[in-house]
């Protein structure tokens, strides 16, 4: 078996011990007598509801309408959030004018707001959707503002050195380090937004949803029901988690070397790395910024000695700028007060 298997299955073990101590500590609860059985039901009664609902298919339509009402407000929201934080974090104008804004807004919770959105948009979907906007909006634009705030400015001067325009430097630099906050910014805003569309269904009044199952359960006492309803939240908020948020880290952040692990990307993210692009002459940039059109452009420079040939090749936060590639370069070795020299070469 692979590391990497092992590793996977032991994850997997770990979270199963979770659960089954939680389902333990429920049925502990449940049959301790303290409250009645209506109040809290055994996990056997509880399974038994699962398993009704299921096969009436009201679980899987409540399920499906509340899910539609969060994807739709989160892609929004995404779409509004990301682009305005990350304009509030590149130019001082906008962080100004929008900054008081957020943060007046952002400690109103979003339940809060489903009066009014009633009394403007009336009942049903819209007022539900325009609370899942409302709350998935903050955390987004919030995480996006920090992460372009938190960009490494030796990364900007790199890739500025290497003659890389507005776009190269947005798509290059500036949108892979943001990454790991707007993924971050994400997952909370997806928790957000499950909190928003639960409480726009129990008081907005849709016709379907799992809000509005656990509104209708509470009037009947059917605890099960509500327990049904909060465990395909659960399920669904670990789908996303582990399926979604997950493999996206994987295939970007990590991918790119920006997430530091416990498994040793720590070391690799904090590793020294010192280009002295001051020594860049001004005549070989416009070289650089016909990379990838030119069969060949080198741009001198020099290292310190913090920094080896070696670290500056494999350094994923220099390979994917995508514009040059850093290669020793002999004739810079015996110029004064330098350890060593390289280039950067595009083919």
């Amino acid at each position: 078996m692979r590391l990497g298997e092992a590793r996977s299955w032991k994850a997997l073990a770990r979270g199963a011990a979770g659960i089954a101590a939680l389902l333990a500590i429920w049925e502990a609860f449940a049959l301790s007598g303290l409250f009645s059985n209506a109040l809290t039901p055994d996990l056997g009664s509880i399974f038994a509801t699962i398993l009704e609902m299921l096969r009436n298919g009201s679980l899987i339509e409540n399920t499906l309408y509340t899910l539609a009402r969060v994807l739709i407000g989160f892609a929004i929201a995404f779409a509004i959030a990301v682009p305005l934080g990350i304009l509030m974090g590149r130019y001082w104008f906008a962080e100004r004018f929008f900054l008081p804004l957020v943060s007046a807004l952002l400690p109103i919770p979003s339940v809060a707001w489903v009066p009014l959105f009633v009394l403007w948009f009336g009942i049903g979907n819209l007022a539900t959707t325009l609370v899942v906007i409302y709350a998935a909006f903050f955390p987004l634009v919030y995480n996006a503002w920090r992460g372009v705030k938190a960009v490494n400015p030796l990364w900007l001067r790199a890739a500025e050195a290497m003659g890389a325009g507005r776009g190269a430097m947005f798509f290059k630099v500036i949108w892979p380090g943001t990454m790991p906050y707007i993924v971050t910014g994400a997952r909370l805003a997806v928790g957000h937004a499950w909190i928003g569309v639960i409480g726009g269904e129990l008081l907005a009044s849709p016709r379907l949803g799992l809000g509005e199952v656990i509104f209708n359960a509470k009037e009947y006492l059917q605890s099960g029901v509500m327990i049904t309803a909060l465990i395909a939240i659960g399920v669904l908020g670990l789908f996303f988690e582990r399926f979604v948020f997950q493999v996206l880290e994987r295939v970007t952040v990590g991918k790119w070397g920006m997430v530091a692990g416990a498994r040793g990307r720590e070391q690799r993210r904090d590793r020294p790395l010192t280009a002295c692009a001051a020594e860049a002459s001004h005549s070989a940039k416009p070289a650089l910024r016909g990379c990838g059109k030119m069969p060949e452009c080198r741009h001198s420079g020099a290292r310190s000695q913090a920094a080896s040939p070696e670290s500056i090749n494999t350094d994923p936060r220099i390979r994917w700028l995508g514009l040059c590639s850093w290669v020793p370069d002999p004739a810079l070795t015996g110029r004064p007060g330098m350890t060593g020299g390289f280039s950067a070469s595009c083919q």
